[in-house]
């Protein structure tokens, strides 16, 4: 994810498009995840904020840069993720003062709403969406400083 994001042959790994596509500023790409025909991909280290670039993909899976969400005052957006039921894009960030969990409504997966934030003053660096028994929870693993598993019941933050 250094130099964007790219689609392979799957068989060959032959480049089919794509790459050297990573918004201004951008830093480095920090995780990847693919519902569909949108794919979003967080950053790691920049001037400008933490940051989610969302990837249109087209029929043979070239992505295109549709659009990004910026967190002000924060530097690396570590994990992004997708709900199981897709109705909901989360972000942890870590580094700078707007550390924390944040989650956006995916309506419109192209652009998302956020619909809520959880500071977490040492920032947060991995997360994992999962049901369990019918509530939508992430797993978040909160920085090295000051180590620590943190459950986040999101169910009811998207109706």
């Amino acid at each position: 994810m250094v130099s964007g994001f790219w689609a392979l042959d799957p068989a060959t790994l032959a480049t089919k498009g794509g790459g050297n596509n990573l918004p201004p500023n951008f830093g480095f790409g920090s995780d990847l995840w693919v519902v569909g025909n949108v794919a979003y991909s967080g950053n790691w280290g920049n001037g400008t904020g933490a940051e989610i670039a969302i990837w249109s993909l087209d029929a043979n899976g070239i992505p295109t840069l549709a659009n990004t969400l910026i967190i002000s005052r924060a530097t690396t957006m570590s994990d992004v993720a997708v709900s199981p039921n897709g109705r909901m894009l989360v972000g942890t960030v870590e580094g700078g003062t707007r550390n924390g969990l944040y989650v956006w409504d995916r309506t419109d997966p192209i652009h998302p709403v956020q619909v809520a934030y959880y500071p977490v003053a040492e920032g947060l660096h991995t997360a994992e969406t999962k049901e369990v028994n019918g509530r939508t929870y992430v797993f978040a693993a909160r920085d090295p400083s000051k180590q620590a598993l943190m459950i986040f019941d999101i169910t009811d933050v998207v109706h």
